[in-house]
């Protein structure tokens, strides 16, 4: 299974992340920082259609890049974030991971 970035505005990833039910008090945290990209996870379905699964943003610092990953409660039980992690490690060597608990409704 392949993921696939769409660059979004700050606006749009912070209206996905609400409708997720990410904490608020993270998501001000965020939304501040000047040095980050935001992105719409997608996958492709079998028919083809493109499906939006979460959101993500890559922050970016001198040695490292910092990537949160947010994805719907009905793909995160399917397995998609370690999936996503794996494929991003296979893509950068210099990423860490932030954590983050969120609300699942």
């Amino acid at each position: 299974m392949k993921f696939f970035l769409s660059k979004i505005n700050k606006k749009t990833w912070l209206s996905l992340l609400n409708n997720i039910g990410v904490e608020k008090k993270w998501l001000l945290s965020v939304k501040n920082q000047d040095n980050t990209d935001f992105m719409s996870l997608n996958i492709f379905s079998v028919n083809k259609d493109l499906i939006q699964i979460g959101a993500t943003s890559f922050s970016r610092y001198d040695d490292f890049i910092d990537c949160s990953i947010f994805i719907f409660p009905e793909y995160l039980r399917k397995g998609f974030a370690k999936k996503y992690v794996i494929q991003l490690i296979s893509v950068f060597n210099n990423i860490q991971f932030t954590v983050s608990k969120y609300n699942i409704n």
